[in-house]
């Protein structure tokens, strides 16, 4: 692949308006939240404050999502667009279950949710493992093999969160659902960070396969390390109370570096063959 192909596939995806929107709204949402963090500091637990951030995290969350969803014609070839498509379905997902439990009285059904989350993101994990896994091209065949398992894995989570809810039901009516919420919780973050460190990994593994183009890689490193630092000041928060405001002031900024970063990945800046 020469010079010129890369420069002109570059400024190909540059001058698409499409990303240039998504990705300076994106930004603007990102240091409004920050300011707003930043200048509200003291009334974090406010409903109305607590509100206006969760509804920021979605929306970021949904532009990036859309940004991965609509690569089309840019993409690197089908499998990565399916894989990186069916990551941002189980981001999506699992955000929404995040900010459903937020506003959840109820403290155990609260944890029994965000555990759930948990598991949607365990799944976003695994098809970015298995995107960043890639040393070639795959054959059609490979490509129904990821849709099944997406379907399967769909199948699954509607089954696990209907049996989730159910005992959580049943054992709230025998005062036990406290002990065993804190159980799954536990247990779900710990699954979770194995799932990171493997994601890591690979995500710094791509560089060695070469089936990314040299931008495409660099942008799934710092995704995902950026990624890793809002998971790291997330823990920070909840470990160390009275640094709560540092740690969500600074998930914002790299939560969205990661998934905006992982979602530009996607796209072929340097020309590539149609695969």
């Amino acid at each position: 692949m020469n010079e010129v192909s890369k420069e002109s596939g570059s400024k190909d995806i540059i001058k698409n308006k499409k990303i240039v929107f998504f990705v300076f709204i994106i930004l603007i949402l990102c240091l409004v939240q920050s300011f707003q963090q930043m200048i509200m500091s003291e009334s974090l637990e406010n409903p109305v404050v607590s509100n206006l951030r969760l509804a920021l995290y979605f929306i970021i969350t949904l532009l990036c999502s859309l940004l991965a969803f609509t690569i089309g014609r840019k993409k690197i070839d089908k499998t990565d667009k399916l894989l990186l498509t069916y990551a941002y379905v189980f981001l999506l997902s699992g955000t929404i279950v995040f900010i459903i439990s937020e506003f959840v009285k109820d403290k155990n059904l609260a944890t029994f949710l965000f555990s759930t989350g948990n598991v949607y993101f365990y799944f976003m994990h695994v098809f970015f493992i298995i995107r960043h896994s890639r040393k070639e091209s795959v054959s059609e065949t490979e490509i129904d093999k990821s849709n099944k398992l997406f379907r399967n894995i769909i199948i699954f989570l509607i089954i696990f969160t209907v049996i989730i809810l159910g005992v959580f039901f049943a054992l709230k009516n025998i005062d036990a659902v406290s002990v065993v919420s804190n159980i799954f919780f536990l247990v779900s973050c710990g699954i979770y960070a194995v799932f990171i460190i493997i994601a890591i990994i690979k995500a710094y593994g791509t560089f060695r396969n070469r089936f990314f183009p040299s931008l495409n890689s660099l942008f799934i490193i710092i995704g995902y390390t950026s990624f890793l630092f809002c998971e790291i000041f997330t823990v920070y928060g909840e470990l160390v109370k009275e640094k709560v405001f540092l740690a969500k002031l600074m998930t914002t900024p790299y939560y969205t570096a990661g998934f905006l970063f992982l979602a530009l990945s996607g796209y072929a800046w340097e020309k590539v063959q149609d695969k």
